[in-house]
């Protein structure tokens, strides 16, 4: 069987994880596995970190080595026209449904009656839900009637928009983790971390609106009313810093929140080693990949029950805690009970790898050539 995985950047180092994965079962079942990646980043993704292809080994093209933005769109639609016209793949896996292009490889693919799904990670709670746009998504479907979702928020819309449950396919969300990332020295690499004295609490992410970062320091400001050594480290880039760094003034925090800008690889681990809990307070977020990161590092989780990943990874886990999403109140009250719940840094070391061990790039891999074989046998 000839699989096509086509995806919008090459910038991802975690689905370089999963399609470097993808490959080399593939290869062990007969699955040639070719992926088609349609540019090497863009202008958000440019400023978190670097593209590493080289540390990727599967077959695949890069269409334009410009940034997406960057793109000529009436180039873009031709090359994608083209591409998927002369295509002999068995299976054939769309990127999303929210660009031109995707619907142009659709349309093409379901004239020429190739077999075919769609990555989908969107949860009703990503964008305002209006009329218009749902049709959008239900006359795609009927163009691609199988997706991919990371969870079951995902699953659960894509069924909302007229996919039949057997179609609604899930694959886990599988994290980057470098090369030697052994889970058994997680509990003695925190120990190391380790400051009794101060509990440190810790964003990673996107600076802007939908990340719900101004609740986070509205939160932090009322718990260190409990916790005055407390500290809050907002590591990443965004449009909204400014803003951030204004109102951890307004707020009188700001010589307890740190913000050491975007990290990587080291530097980031060594921030999840060090953390009592990630805060993810999301108003909108498809999964939350920055949760299995933490979690493959011994770092519990505050989340809001927005993100995707809640039914997974957090829902009545030993590992975290969900709060409504906008309740500074309430994310106030869970990193006080965080700092108690999860103060047995040995323990939580332990538990929190094995939570998010199944989430790994071997495992999302199976689970994609499980759906191609099944898209394959419609």
């Amino acid at each position: 069987m000839k699989l096509d995985i086509w995806h919008n950047l090459a910038w991802s180092r975690y689905k370089g994880a999963v399609f470097t994965a993808l490959a080399r079962q593939g290869a062990d079942t007969a699955v040639d596995v070719h992926v088609t990646q349609i540019a090497l980043t863009d202008s958000r993704r440019a400023a978190l970190s670097d593209v590493a292809m080289e540390r990727f080994d599967y077959p695949h093209e890069v269409l334009f080595r410009e940034s997406y933005e960057e793109i000529s769109r009436l180039t873009l639609y031709r090359r994608v026209l083209r591409k998927s016209w002369r295509s002999k793949a068995d299976v054939t896996i769309i990127p999303g449904v929210d660009r031109p292009e995707y619907w142009l490889q659709a349309l093409v693919l379901a004239i020429r009656s190739r077999n075919r799904a769609v990555f989908f990670d969107s949860t009703r709670y990503d964008r305002p839900q209006r009329p218009l746009r749902r049709l959008a998504k239900r006359l795609f479907f009927k163009l691609v009637p199988w997706t991919l979702s990371y969870g079951e928020f995902s699953r659960a819309y894509a069924m909302s928009l007229g996919i039949r449950a057997e179609r609604a396919l899930v694959r886990p969300q599988a994290a980057y983790l470098r090369a030697g990332y052994d889970a058994r020295h997680i509990p003695a690499q925190r120990k190391k971390h380790e400051d009794p004295g101060n509990r440190v609490f810790l964003y990673v992410g996107r600076l802007s609106p939908e990340k719900g970062i101004d609740t986070l320091i509205d939160a932090f400001s009322q718990y260190r009313s409990v916790d005055p050594q407390a500290q809050l480290r907002i590591v990443g880039s965004g449009p909204e810093e400014a803003a951030l760094k204004a109102l951890t003034a307004e707020r009188g925090v700001e010589g307890s929140v740190v913000f050491p800008g975007a990290m990587q690889d080291d530097a980031l681990q060594k921030e999840y080693l060090g953390a009592t809990a990630l805060v993810l307070p999301s108003r909108s977020e498809p999964w939350g990949l920055v949760v299995n990161e933490a979690l493959h590092h011994g770092c519990p989780v505050i989340v809001s029950d927005r993100c995707g990943c809640v039914p997974e990874l957090v829902a009545g886990s030993s590992c975290g805690i969900v709060v409504p999403a906008d309740d500074a109140s309430a994310l106030a009250k869970a990193m006080a009970e965080a700092a108690n719940a999860f103060a047995d840094r040995s323990a939580t070391a332990l538990r929190c790898p094995e939570k998010v061990a199944p989430y790994s790039p071997g495992a999302a891999a199976s689970a994609i050539l499980v759906a191609a074989r099944t898209v394959s046998a419609d």
